[in-house]
C-alpha cells in the first residue's frame, strides 16, 4: 500500500464572499492559525487577505 500524505488540492479558487468571511472572522477575534486551519489554507494567505481589506 501507499502511505503517502494526501494533500489538499492546491490553487482553489476562493470568490470575495468566502475571502470576506475569512477576513471577517479574523477581524471578529479569532487567530489566522484558527481560521486558516478550519478552511485549509496556509495563514500567510489569510494574513495577505486581511491586510489587503484593511
Amino acid at each position: 500500500m501507499d502511505w503517502k500524505l494526501r494533500h489538499k488540492p492546491q490553487n482553489k479558487n476562493w470568490t470575495a464572499d468566502e475571502r470576506l468571511e475569512m477576513v471577517s472572522q479574523v477581524l471578529a477575534g479569532q487567530s489566522y492559525t484558527s481560521v486558516a486551519i478550519s478552511t485549509g489554507i496556509h495563514p500567510g494567505q489569510l494574513y495577505q487577505w486581511v491586510h489587503k481589506y484593511k
